[in-house]
């Protein structure tokens, strides 16, 4: 979705792919593909020569498994990310995030981008926030401008793999959800697409900006999803 909007304001797009995964996303795309994994710096490196800007989406989006697993690739691949942008001399990161490192209330409190969330076990919130932090402070020691995007659930077109977010939705549709209590936060993938081109010019570095939908009760949810 974001290759397709860049596409579509005229900017040439290179992408870093790993061997083997699934590219069907990207079939037909005007897309220059650079193989490799945000773990080697050196592949992140080739594939950021020529680059202006470098928007980071790559993490392991999963609740189950290991802190290994999960957040070392966020902490290696932003700081692989932010030293292969000084080196070729890009003019900003742009980062995504998740709102999960911003946090959750309890009570009617909005949170908003100067909250964290440091109060969770879940190895993919822990990778969320430590990436995040990593990367604010390896862009102040290395003077690259940083502009951080945190979404809420993102769902829409063009995914072709099961992830948390569009699995729960899935479920629901399908009658195997379960309307627990509490509430809940998505947004749709071209919004989210948008934002990030539009921080390519307008962002402001050393910000952080929310991407969310409405706030909804998860019973609320599923009546729209299954209406």
């Amino acid at each position: 979705n974001l290759v397709r909007e860049l596409i579509a304001r005229n900017h040439d797009v290179v992408g870093l792919v790993r061997v083997g995964s699934n590219h069907e996303g990207l079939e037909g795309l005007a897309v220059k593909k650079v193989f490799g994994d945000v773990r080697d710096a050196q592949a992140v490196l080739d594939a950021a020569r020529g680059c202006e800007i470098i928007i980071h989406l790559a993490a392991v989006y999963a609740w189950a498994g290991t802190l290994e697993e999960i957040v070392e690739p966020a902490v290696q691949g932003i700081d692989h990310v932010l030293k292969a942008a000084k080196e070729v001399g890009c003019t900003r990161v742009i980062h995504t995030s998740s709102i999960v490192a911003v946090g959750f209330s309890e009570s009617p409190v909005i949170r908003g981008p100067d909250d964290w969330n440091h109060h969770s076990d879940e190895p993919y919130i822990i990778a969320k926030m430590k990436s995040e932090k990593v990367a604010w402070q390896k862009a102040e020691e290395l003077d690259v401008p940083l502009v951080v995007i945190n979404p809420s659930g993102i769902i829409g077109r063009h995914d072709y793999k099961i992830t948390p977010s569009n699995g729960f939705v899935l479920d629901i549709i399908h009658g195997r959800g379960t309307r627990f209590k509490g509430g809940l936060n998505y947004v749709d993938v071209r919004d989210v697409a948008q934002i990030h081109a539009d921080a390519i010019t307008q962002g402001t570095p050393g910000e952080r900006y929310i991407v969310a939908g409405p706030n909804l009760s998860v019973s609320d949810f599923a009546d729209a999803i299954c209406s």
